[in-house]
């Protein structure tokens, strides 16, 4: 089974409407169900873009109400969580040395590369719709995915 690792960025297209959606709702509706893993920090990330598209008035409360409610019915369901540990935050120090990354970017990336069991062809798919940690990923030999391209 394929395993897909989803950075925010992918992850929100799930639940938001916008560039990259109809390739993410593809994904998750295939018939092999892949394995999808998220860390736990997402749900800090994903609440923050919600809120941030609120501000900007993309979604309205109501809306917003609703993508976080349904993120968390996901959250144990759909998706596999994974925990910050320390192997990973030290992976993320070495790669904010090697690229041009953000702290929470060189996390995302670095629990992809960490995860405990990836798929029986290899590595999980590192999903992100972010072009500099797209390119991390590459540079690092890491099978992408970015929805958005």
């Amino acid at each position: 089974m394929a395993s897909y690792f989803l950075d925010t960025s992918a992850l929100a297209k799930l639940y938001v409407r916008e560039a990259g959606t109809e390739k993410m709702l593809k994904l998750v509706a295939r018939l092999d169900r892949p394995s999808l893993v998220i860390l736990s920090l997402s749900r800090v990330e994903l609440r923050a873009a919600v809120q941030r598209r609120v501000r900007s008035r993309e979604l309205s409360p109501e809306a917003a109400s609703a993508v976080i409610a349904a993120f968390s019915d996901h959250l144990s369901s759909i998706y596999v969580v994974q925990h910050i540990n320390e192997a990973m935050l030290e992976r993320a120090v070495d790669l904010i040395g090697r690229h041009e990354l953000r702290a929470y970017d060189s996390i995302q990336l670095a629990a992809c590369m960490t995860l405990p069991v990836q798929d029986s062809e290899g590595r999980a798919t590192f999903t992100c719709a972010d072009d500099r940690l797209v390119a991390a990923a590459e540079a690092e030999g890491w099978p992408v995915m970015n929805p958005a391209a």
